[in-house]
């Protein structure tokens, strides 16, 4: 397993410290815009993400970060349409009023509706 860490831009070499699985090394870079990140936790990722944001003032980028990121979040989130909306309405309406069934009372009128087909 090889982590290595991010570097800026330069015009000279610099020193990337990486770890391997069983010591650390020292690789020589020159030019680079990053090194490459392998195995790296969310955590890690994250952290390295919010510290070059933090950098930022393109207002124009941010904004297109912002709606990939949320875009991302929302991705989770079940829209529900009007028709499920209405119906999960009418049910908790149902349930107050008391108009309920028990599942064994439910499962026995599938079984005698299925019966009669």
């Amino acid at each position: 397993m090889e982590i290595m860490y991010y570097v800026g831009k330069t015009d000279k070499p610099v020193v990337v410290n990486y770890m391997s699985s069983n010591n650390k090394r020292t690789k020589w870079v020159k030019n680079c815009n990053f090194v490459k990140s392998s195995n790296m936790s969310t955590v890690e990722l994250r952290h390295i993400i919010i510290e070059k944001l933090s950098q930022i003032e393109d207002v124009s980028f941010l904004r297109a970060i912002k709606t990939i990121v949320e875009s991302k979040a929302n991705e989770d989130v079940y829209k529900l349409s009007d028709f499920q909306k209405k119906r999960i309405k009418e049910s908790r309406e149902q349930v107050k009023l008391g108009q309920t069934i028990s599942n064994n009372a439910l499962q026995k009128e599938i079984k005698e509706w299925l019966n009669t087909k």
